[in-house]
């Protein structure tokens, strides 16, 4: 088994344990207990790998989730140690119903075709496989986005004989426009 180096110290200190025990035996009785000793406290010793499983499987990522258009979430977190990927699920409800969509080795993540006006979460987790086994850390926060068309820009109107011209700038995945006005600055739109 490997050892880190705080481990491989007390290996080393046992061994030394184990050989004055056994040189002090009297007889075969206290070799044998010698030996069993040393056995239980060697068992004691964690490995790398199990001082790596007790880590991941106590670290959790913190999560950002922002929208990069209307359609497509970016979710973004921070590296856990010992990681080899990270499993990101998402539901519609914040409390259940989440499914895994992606397991990725980077730290980041766009979901893309996702509806407009609807609310997204999200939780990601570590993975690695350690000694053949499958160690998860614990989950994340959630957190979430509510999907939404940007707003108007580059407002201008254009007046001419009884007539007023609304110009602006197109909104990516607006599939049409309402235009809203009024004889005052900030209320009263009809």
């Amino acid at each position: 088994s490997e050892y880190r180096l705080g481990e491989q110290v007390k290996v080393m200190a046992l061994m030394m344990k184990g050989q004055a025990l056994i040189e002090d035996a009297e007889d075969e009785a206290a070799v044998k207990a010698a030996l069993e000793t040393v056995k239980a406290e060697l068992a004691e010793i964690k490995t790398d790998a199990e001082l790596t499983t007790e880590e991941l499987q106590a670290a959790k990522t913190t999560v950002s989730v922002k929208a990069a258009d209307y359609k497509t979430a970016k979710i973004t977190w921070k590296a856990v140690d010992n990681a080899d990927k990270y499993q990101v699920y998402r539901s519609t409800s914040k409390n259940s119903g989440y499914s895994r969509i992606a397991t990725v080795s980077g730290k980041s993540l766009k979901n893309v075709n996702l509806k407009t006006g609807k609310t997204y979460y999200y939780k990601v987790r570590a993975y690695a496989k350690i000694n053949d086994t499958d160690v998860y850390s614990k989950y994340s926060a959630v957190k979430s986005v509510k999907m939404s068309l940007g707003k108007v820009s580059s407002l201008k109107l254009e007046t001419g004989k009884a007539k007023v011209t609304v110009k602006w700038s197109k909104v990516k995945g607006a599939s049409g426009y309402k235009i809203y006005r009024s004889t005052k600055k900030s209320s009263g739109f009809k």
